[in-house]
């Protein structure tokens, strides 16, 4: 399977966190989704499962 990572992810990965908007933050978690499903060994998905944390702690209730 490709690596879904493309530049919309690479200049969301970059912008500081705070300053996403909670669209943003949600291609974000989308892309860490994608991520799961493709990397094959477990240490892999846990930094994105992490991430994906992360993200979903900065989106508004």
């Amino acid at each position: 399977m490709n690596d879904p990572r493309d530049k919309r992810f690479h200049a969301l990965s970059k912008k500081d966190r705070s300053q996403l908007s909670p669209t943003e933050i949600a291609e974000l978690i989308s892309y860490c989704d994608r991520m799961i499903e493709i990397v094959p060994a477990k240490k892999g998905r846990r930094t994105w499962i992490e991430l994906r944390g992360e993200l979903e702690a900065l989106l508004p209730d």
